[in-house]
């Protein structure tokens, strides 16, 4: 298969008002500035939550990440982050949350508590993926791809008892609420209950099987998989099934009295069910499509863990907040001491400087993205039910049974362009507003169309804007909504499609076989026609804030070129900008405030990310790397002195920019 690989190419169109004249020498300059010097990275954010447990009084949550353990008080305060180098994929916390126990997933066991401080590891300990401390954390069950279940002194490692006869790797651990007895099930659904007076096995787990929880009273065992199946302890039979209507039940725990379970299906929807119900009763959707561990802590509380850590509400049936713990994280957004970074499920607040803790900002349905900041700093993000202001606004503006499915902010904070889909009584239609922040009014709204424009965006300081409907871009007069031009053949990927020049007077579109087209918005008239970028695909095309140059990441199986290129001399003495492989994979694109320095968000292999900055003259003035997750979303501070990168695992790298003399 050839590699899929990106290039960059920053392209100068010349003087536009107010800008730099470009030089005869293939680029163009932003002015005379002092060097430009970076501080190392600095990697903020815990990681992508893997596994989720519990003290008996819900007061503690303990996560495993890809970068360590953390330990929460359920408000969501972060008490403690032990930082490893490997994965944590199981995690356990005893009754009184006084301990904790982890499991790597390059086979690494270790024992801590509660402020951090580790009390036993081992390496290697038979491959071990799954841990489980007893209640009152005087012993420690582990388990692993070696299909032995192993019964240790927390504290010094000791063997205490070793369960065989398990025909593929443990996948789920779990005590006996008196700690009397610990309980392991294997991939194949072989289920073995250990206690003192020996081992005892028993049939009718599902195979494959996910997860494995007693009742309160430890007469049960319920056993995750397709279906989920309930057994009695004593007599071995199964008193109860539940077969989900699609994938298999993952994430399981009963309810504190025992009786009922709730588990995760298939979208992110969380359910809890009784023995005996037909149709179990919806208590929420989780922001991913599955849940990797469930807690049910109180009767009205259930946390779930997936792309984010989820707070339910089984009194309420929603989602009711979260632990600042997310991944799948693809964009960065920047004001001030504030950074977001947000993803496809889940938005995480945080500040640079530390002085608030992080927060977590849950969509009620589908996705959430960031469209920025009023003028009073209060945060707008949209979603599919509508366009918000936070902390937890209501949608402002007219709601549709489709919902939004594009959004963008009105430069000046005060008012937001969206596209509802809806229907009028013969099919699905879109319809594109401009609907007031302050009052929620619909300042204008366009006739209904067939084909939604699933991409907007302001020009001109929002004097104008850009919906483009599959491949056609409409220019509408952004105060009347009426339309001024259309440009057709353009790019349907984002971020190529419609490009708007910092002074409104040109737009970048991407066209097929990697052309790029430079037009007049007012009239949709093509103003210049690039050569085709030897039939790559374009994937970013980004503005200097003067208006003179373009970059363009483009990307193909061929290899990579990056070329400056100055445009007022034509295609003459292009420069390559250095630095991009391969097996590079340019994510974004993004000039600092000033022009002077452009920087470069790349995927450089499985779970490595990689920054790279160059100056005006296209040397690389950065270059650092990420060994554990890939780096997609860039931001720059208003100052152009930080610059941020988020990774998809939830944390974000920032770098400090120093002027010469400052």
């Amino acid at each position: 298969m050839t590699p899929r690989t990106s290039a960059l190419t920053l392209l100068t169109l010349g003087c536009a008002a107010g800008s730099s004249t470009g030089s005869s020498t293939g680029s163009s300059t932003v002015g005379a500035l002092p060097p430009a010097t970076f501080s190392s990275a600095v990697r903020l954010g815990v990681g992508e939550p893997l596994d989720l447990a519990a003290s008996a009084d819900g007061a503690s949550l303990v996560v495993g990440t890809t970068r360590g353990v953390s330990l929460y008080s359920a408000d969501g305060a972060l008490r403690v982050t032990v930082e490893h180098p490997a994965r944590v994929g199981s995690v356990s916390i005893s009754s009184s949350g006084a301990r904790i126990a982890a499991a790597d997933q390059d086979g690494g066991v270790m024992v801590l508590d509660d402020s951090g401080a580790r009390l036993w590891s081992a390496e290697g300990l038979g491959r071990s993926n799954v841990v489980a401390l007893s209640p009152d954390g005087a012993q420690l069950a582990v388990g692993g791809s070696d299909g032995m279940l192993r019964v240790l002194d927390p504290t010094s490692g000791d063997e205490q008892a070793r369960v065989e006869g398990f025909t593929s790797e443990l996948r789920a651990l779990a005590w006996r609420p008196d700690g009397g007895a610990v309980a392991g099930v294997d991939w194949d659904g072989g289920l073995q209950i250990w206690s003192k007076d020996g081992v005892r096995r028993l049939t009718g787990a599902p195979s494959p099987a996910y997860e494995l929880v007693w009742s309160p009273d430890g007469q049960r065992l319920a056993v995750a998989g397709r279906p989920v199946v309930v057994l009695d302890v004593g007599s071995g039979e199964e008193v109860a099934r539940f077969m989900p209507s699609g994938g298999a039940v993952q994430g399981l725990a009963f309810s504190p009295d025992g009786a009922r379970l709730a588990f995760g299906l298939l979208h992110g929807k969380v359910v809890t069910w009784a023995p005996g119900e037909d149709t179990p009763t919806a208590v929420g959707r989780a922001p991913t499509n599955g849940q990797a561990a469930l807690v049910w802590t109180d009767p009205d509380t259930i946390w779930a863990t997936a792309d984010a850590i989820t707070r339910f509400s089984v009194s309420q049936q929603r989602a009711v907040g979260g632990l600042p713990v997310v991944s799948g994280v693809t964009k960065a957004s920047l004001r001030g001491d504030e950074l977001v970074l947000g993803g496809n499920h889940a938005l995480l607040r945080r500040s640079l400087s530390g002085q608030v803790a992080p927060s977590v900002v849950l969509p009620k349905t589908g996705g959430i993205t960031v469209l920025g900041w009023t003028p009073e700093g209060a945060l707008v993000t949209a979603e599919a039910a509508g366009v918000r202001v936070q902390p937890d606004g209501a949608p402002v503006g007219p709601t549709s049974r489709g919902g939004v499915v594009a959004a963008a902010l009105r430069p000046d904070g005060r008012a937001v362009a969206q596209t509802r889909v809806t229907a009028d009584g013969v099919g699905v239609v879109s319809v594109v507003s401009l609907v007031s922040l302050e009052d929620g009014r619909t300042l204008w709204e366009r006739p209904p169309t067939k084909t939604p424009a699933d991409q907007l965006s302001f020009c001109a300081d929002g004097a104008l804007l850009l919906a483009q409907h599959e491949r056609v871009v409409t220019v509408m007069d952004a105060h009347t909504g009426e339309p001024i031009s259309e440009h057709t053949s353009v790019s349907t990927n984002e971020d190529v499609g419609m490009s708007c020049s910092p002074l409104g007077d040109r737009v970048a579109s991407a066209k097929p076989l990697g052309k790029v087209t430079i037009w007049d918005p007012r009239t949709g008239g093509s103003v210049r026609s690039f050569i085709e970028f030897e039939k790559r695909d374009v994937s970013k095309l980004v503005w200097r804030p003067d208006g003179a140059a373009l970059a363009v990441a483009v990307r193909s199986g061929a290899g990579d070129a990056v070329l400056l290129t100055d445009m007022g001399w034509g295609w003459r003495s292009p420069r390559e900008l250095p630095g991009l492989s391969a097996a590079n994979i340019v994510h974004d694109v993004r000039f600092s405030p000033d022009g002077s320095l452009l920087a470069a968000a790349i995927g450089a292999g499985p779970n490595v990310g990689r920054l790279i900055v160059w100056d005006a003259a296209g040397t690389i003035v950065h270059d650092s790397t990420t060994l554990d997750a890939t780096l997609f979303g860039l931001a720059w501070s208003a100052d152009g002195e930080v610059l941020v990168g988020a990774l998809l695992d939830g944390t974000a790298v920032v770098v400090r920019v120093q002027r010469g003399g400052k």
